[in-house]
């Protein structure tokens, strides 16, 4: 009888403190390190297809081989850049140039911890 009631005590406890922890939203900087990445992977890839345009421009690269290789840089930038937005839609989160989180991306995290804890933090 004891044993059966410690469990159920036990069940209790652990649905009281896990159940408000699923309850919440998606927090809105969550995927700040996905997004790091993916900023990086952009300015590669975008880098890399301002260099072949620079290098058709002077010379360097024949007409088919530019095509190709532009069209091959692409199909890789375009996924990162439909991750970065799909990431940015859900989490409305912004990096600034330097890769760290801008105002507006502050002030949603900041508006987040109030919400859940109820006060500001100092």
């Amino acid at each position: 009888m004891i044993v059966a009631l410690l469990i159920l005590i036990t069940v209790v406890t652990v649905l009281y403190v896990t159940l408000p922890l699923l309850r919440e939203p998606y927090w809105q900087y969550v995927n700040l390190n996905r997004l790091r990445d993916i900023y990086e992977e952009k300015k590669t890839g975008l880098w890399a297809l301002t260099d072949i345009d620079n290098e058709y421009e002077m010379g360097k690269l024949s007409e088919d081989d530019y095509r190709a290789l532009k069209e091959q840089f692409k199909t890789e930038v375009i996924p990162v850049l439909m991750e970065e937005r799909r990431i940015v839609g859900e989490a409305i989160v912004g990096l600034d140039n330097k890769g760290s989180l801008n105002e507006k991306a502050k002030e949603a995290a900041l508006s987040e911890v109030i919400r859940i804890c109820g006060k500001r933090l100092s």
